[in-house]
């Protein structure tokens, strides 16, 4: 089995900076580069992919991963530091959510959405990296936008009010897709006063 790993290297502005514009900052990590060694083992040839990055303003950093149709988030400190006091060891529960997207609520919380056994599939995380559930009472919620269909969420927004816009795309037919958006209450419920549409 292969131990796998993702190299990710984060380029960071100041306007005070004293590192030249369009340098790495050496103060992030190795000269301005973090290896990650997830600790995920496959016997299978996949990879871990960054899917996205999300920061808070006091400088913490977590990323969104896939490795073998598995989704997870690590938090990093603000130097590139992973950060062991989250979850299991700087590592979230595990979905089974692919491709995934994610956001960052006021709260902390993060939501993720992708797909899972082909419906439209969203996820929140509580600050700690455990699944929250408060949200659809697992922390998990899928839809489906019609009998025979493929649906995959691509994107997600979230709302000043704290309701959840997800978009991607409803396969018809293999060689047919439409775009799919939907709304998410707080707690996780579909939002009833938001119709489901496949544009």
């Amino acid at each position: 089995m292969k131990k796998l790993m993702l190299l990710f290297a984060a380029i960071l502005y100041f306007q005070n900076s004293y590192s030249q514009p369009g340098r790495l900052d050496a103060s992030f990590g190795n000269k301005g580069i973090v290896r990650t060694d997830f600790g995920v083992f496959s016997k299978y040839s996949y990879g871990a992919q960054g899917k996205q990055v999300l920061t808070q303003r006091n400088g913490t950093i977590y990323l969104t991963f896939e490795t073998h149709g598995q989704t997870l988030i690590t938090r990093l400190l603000a130097d590139g530091r992973a950060d062991a006091s989250y979850a299991n060891n700087g590592y979230s529960q595990s979905t089974s959510i692919s491709p995934a997207a994610s956001a960052l609520q006021k709260d902390g919380k993060i939501v993720v959405v992708g797909s899972s056994n082909y419906l439209f599939a969203i996820v929140r995380y509580s600050t700690n990296g455990t699944l929250d559930t408060t949200f659809s009472k697992d922390g998990k919620q899928t839809t489906d936008f019609g009998a025979g269909t493929e649906d995959e969420a691509h994107s997600i927004a979230i709302q000043k009010d704290g309701k959840i816009i997800v978009v991607g795309v409803s396969y018809v037919q293999p060689d047919y897709a439409k775009g799919a958006l939907a709304r998410y209450n707080t707690d996780g419920s579909l939002d009833t006063t938001f119709s489901q549409v496949i544009l």
